[in-house]
C-alpha cells in the first residue's frame, strides 16, 4: 500500500528489511546448532555471544523504530497490524537467538548425548531452519500462502517433538552422565 508519505512507506519497509535481517541472525545460530548436533563441531562462546548481541541490538532497535512509529505516524487498521506484528515477531526472534545460545552451550558441556538422540534432534533442528527461511521468503515477498505453509510445518515439529520425548522417556540412564544427557536433550528438543 502507498501512502501520502513518502517517509512513511520507507519507514514500514525499514521495519521489515531490519527483521529480515535479524532472522537471518537467527537463522545463523540455528545452523550452529545443526552443525553441532550432526557433526559435533564446538562454537566459540564469543562468536555466539556476538551473535546473540546482534540479535540483542536489532530487537531494541527494531522495537524503537516501531515505536517512533506508533507515536509519529499513528498508524490505523493495515499499518497499524504491520507494526504490532512487527513488535511480536522480534521477540520471538529474540527467544530464538536466547535458546541457540543456551541449547549450544548445553551441547559444548554435554558429550555423552547418544548419537541417535543427536540424529533426532539434527532432523528437527534442520526443520526449525527450513520454517524460519520460509517464514522470512514470505515475510520479504509478502506471502500469506506461504506463512500457511509455515503454520503446517509447525504442527508436524510438534510430532517430531513428540516422538523425541517418547523415546528419551523410555530409557533407563545408567549413569550420571546418562541422566544429564537425557535432561539435556530433552532440553534442547524443547528449545527447538
Amino acid at each position: 500500500m502507498q501512502h501520502l508519505s513518502k517517509q512513511f512507506d520507507q519507514e514500514l519497509d525499514d521495519i521489515r528489511s531490519q527483521l529480515l535481517a535479524m532472522c537471518a541472525l537467527a537463522c545463523s545460530q540455528l545452523e550452529r546448532v545443526h552443525r553441532a548436533l550432526d557433526t559435533g563441531a564446538i562454537f566459540s562462546v564469543e562468536e555466539i555471544a556476538a551473535t546473540e548481541r546482534e540479535i540483542n541490538k536489532a530487537h531494541v532497535d527494531i522495537d524503537a523504530l516501531c515505536a517512533m512509529i506508533i507515536v509519529k505516524r499513528q498508524p490505523a487498521a493495515d499499518d497499524l497490524r504491520h507494526v504490532l506484528a512487527s513488535m511480536h515477531a522480534i521477540n520471538d526472534v529474540e527467544r530464538i537467538g536466547d535458546e541457540t545460545k543456551r541449547t549450544l552451550a548445553r551441547l559444548a558441556a554435554s558429550p555423552a548425548i547418544s548419537p541417535s538422540t543427536r540424529s533426532e534432534l539434527a532432523a528437527m533442528s534442520a526443520m526449525v531452519i527450513r520454517m524460519l527461511q520460509a517464514a522470512m521468503e514470505s515475510l520479504s515477498r509478502l506471502l500469506v500462502v506461504q506463512a500457511y505453509d509455515v503454520i503446517r510445518a509447525d504442527s508436524r515439529l510438534d510430532t517430531q517433538y513428540a516422538t523425541v520425548m517418547e523415546r528419551l522417556e523410555s530409557i533407563t540412564p545408567q549413569s550420571q552422565a546418562e541422566v544429564r544427557a537425557l535432561l539435556d536433550s530433552a532440553s534442547i528438543a524443547k528449545a527447538l
